[in-house]
């Protein structure tokens, strides 16, 4: 089941590092249950999710269940990586600026309140983008991996990837196209970001 909606990313370009060190909770789930938020008179305030926490790298423990949102466009029983922040001071808009952008900031002050007091104490973040499904990657023999597009995500070069485009313009261009990265390389990135390690990027 996927709960569909308006997922909205914005102008964000997510600096995985960085992703790791703001967040309150980076983890591999599955999620296990999920239903759209409505206030009370009926306005879609987005979506809720529980998931079990398969792989844990900051903030949780493997075997957790967690809470979030509020993001749609997520399916059941599928697996993610996901970047959560707790949602704090509820009801002052310019400390949750983050979580009310896309089809959220349209809303008028009254209708945000409603919607606040609806999500759950974990929110996805960068509009979404810190919610990264894991696939079977064509460019990794199918092995469960995720995709990672550049326009998006900026990540170093000692991250293990094999990018989409196999024809760079040039001899001495640099890998271009989005990237695929196996769930064990991109566990291992994440977990030394976690402890601190500092990585160049690259650009996007």
């Amino acid at each position: 089941m996927c709960l569909h909606g308006q997922t909205v990313a914005g102008e964000y370009i997510v600096a995985l590092p960085a992703a790791v060190t703001s967040a309150d909770v980076v983890a591999e789930v599955e999620l296990v249950s999920g239903s759209e938020i409505k206030s009370t008179d009926g306005f879609p305030c987005g979506a809720t999710y529980t998931a079990h926490v398969i792989s844990a790298i900051k903030g949780t423990a493997e075997g957790d269940i967690l809470t979030f949102g509020h993001y749609t466009g997520h399916s059941i029983g599928l697996r993610y990586f996901v970047f959560l922040t707790q949602m704090r001071d509820r009801g002052n808009a310019s400390s949750n600026a983050e979580v009310l952008t896309g089809n959220i900031a349209s809303l008028d002050r009254e209708s945000r309140s409603k919607c606040e007091s609806l999500w759950p104490g974990y929110r996805e973040t960068y509009g979404g983008l810190g919610t990264i499904p894991v696939i079977h990657g064509d460019r990794v023999s199918y092995r469960e991996a995720v995709r990672l597009r550049r326009v998006f995500y900026q990540f170093p070069s000692s991250l293990r990837a094999v990018y989409e485009d196999d024809y760079p313009h040039g001899p001495t261009d640099p890998p271009s196209g989005d990237a695929q990265v196996e769930v064990s390389d991109f566990v291992d990135f994440l977990a030394r970001a976690s402890s601190g390690s500092k990585e160049r990027l690259d650009p996007p």
